[in-house]
């Protein structure tokens, strides 16, 4: 599977794309064996079939070709254009179904992809039952804000000169009816990656400023403390981003010179047009 095709596609668009999946094709030929079988399954995933595999060695030299053939840049509608991937390798038994060793490589994929991406794994067992665990928690997410799991926590925010708080920045968790207390990274990403980060951003906001306006009631006029938010790329390509922000912010009556929303430097720098625009 490609790392990070769909920032190809937004930044350059899907006729760069398509030119991109075919010289990644090209690419896949090049550096498997002649009697290899390659296979583009839809999307930006790809399928390799090895036969007559000696050793587990003979398929990750091939998936370490494979790679570092993709890692050289393309030239794409004139542009220079470099393009990861991540692999998953299984191997089939006698008596397993296609479809048994499609899911076994795609769950060992989707342990590359999350480990840092540009690499490789081999299929373990328990790969699949933690594939079957992140899709239960994708399933539970849905419903994690009306059953009121969702929480925040306050880190504060110090001036070191000083040594006076100057805000807090708003962290979320959820509060997981069975597993206990999840933080971001074990939910986040594929709450990105079904379109609930949208949904979970805007309650975050919501609630952070809400809590923020109680603070500001308590203590003395002329405090300025702050607090920021962080704010995940995918929400900055939702048109309704901005009026989001305001709307919050107005309902909220934190003034908006106390409200810090964060991004990180690699959603400003892969980001598409469209998501800098909310930004201006």
């Amino acid at each position: 599977d490609l790392d990070d095709f769909k920032t190809v596609n937004d930044s350059l668009g899907h006729t760069a794309g398509d030119e991109l999946l075919v010289a990644v094709g090209n690419r896949l030929r090049s550096h498997c064996r002649p009697g290899d079988t390659i296979a583009r399954l839809g999307g930006d995933e790809f399928a390799v079939l090895l036969e007559e595999i000696a050793s587990i060695r003979d398929a990750t030299v091939v998936a370490e070709r494979i790679l570092e053939g993709l890692a050289a840049p393309s030239w794409i509608e004139n542009r220079e254009v470099t393009i990861g991937a991540s692999i998953g390798i299984a191997f089939g038994a006698s008596g397993d179904s296609v479809g048994q060793v499609l899911r076994d490589a795609d769950a060992a994929m989707y342990v590359a992809k999350r480990s840092g991406k540009g690499t490789f794994r081999l299929f373990e067992a328990a790969m699949h039952a933690k594939v079957v665990e992140q899709l239960q928690l994708r399933t539970e997410l849905d419903s994690a804000t009306a059953r009121d799991e969702l929480q925040l926590v306050y880190q504060p925010v110090v001036d070191l000169r000083t040594g006076r708080i100057r805000g807090f920045e708003a962290l979320v968790r959820w509060d997981h009816h069975r597993r206990g207390l999840l933080t971001p990274d074990q939910f986040l990403e594929f709450a990105e990656e079904a379109g609930q980060i949208h949904q979970i951003g805007e309650w975050v906001l919501q609630t952070a400023l809400r809590r923020h306006r109680d603070v500001l009631d308590l203590i003395p006029a002329g405090e300025e403390l702050e607090i920021s938010v962080n704010v995940s790329p995918r929400q900055l390509e939702n048109e309704s981003f901005f009026d989001d922000v305001f709307r919050a912010i107005s309902h909220s009556g934190v003034p908006p010179q106390r409200v810090v929303v964060e991004i990180t430097e690699t959603a400003v720098m892969y980001a598409p047009r469209r998501a800098i625009e909310p930004l201006r």
